[in-house]
């Protein structure tokens, strides 16, 4: 059972409708349903901490919950939600291979920009100031080869399109 929540401008009880892996995508989503004249929060997921969750007012929650789908492009017209053919990939909360819930993104520009400086940094020491920039276009390459997700637990890593066993 949901602890009770701050009352909305309403009165009513805020509910969440989906979780969002980050503030951009949570404050993407808000816009489109303040859009259609529903307010809404972003507020942390009590159980998954890296999570937050997108909410509601009560008497909201149907037409937010059309409005979402038809931005991920799932039709809920027929019994069973069916995702449509061009529809936005929605990002992966489990492992491919072991189902755990403990999974992140790596975030690979982090990588390149560290190792691009480091690489440019011993070049110059050395005096190859002209090697440093196919040393950058080789580590670019690694780096984009190195899937972006990452279980914690099994330590499998994919791509969150095709995952792989």
């Amino acid at each position: 059972m949901r602890e009770s929540q701050p009352l909305s401008e309403t009165g009513e009880r805020w509910i969440a409708v989906t979780k969002v892996q980050s503030p951009g995508e949570g404050e993407a989503l808000r816009a489109s349903l303040r859009n259609a004249g529903i307010a809404s929060r972003l507020g942390h997921d009590a159980s998954f901490a890296q999570h937050l969750e997108l909410q509601v007012a009560e008497a909201d929650v149907d037409e937010a919950d059309r409005i979402i789908n038809g931005l991920y492009g799932i039709d809920d017209s027929s019994e069973g939600a069916q995702p449509s053919e061009e529809g936005a990939p929605q990002s992966p909360l489990v492992c491919p291979n072991c189902a755990s819930s403990d999974v992140r993104r790596e975030y690979r520009f982090r990588l390149f920009v560290l190792f691009s400086l480091l690489a440019i940094g011993v070049c110059v020491a050395v005096g190859q100031p002209d090697v440093a920039f196919l040393v950058v276009c080789v580590i670019a390459i690694a780096v984009l080869l190195i899937p972006p997700w990452h279980c914690r637990e099994c330590g499998q890593r994919w791509r969150g399109y095709n995952p792989q066993p």
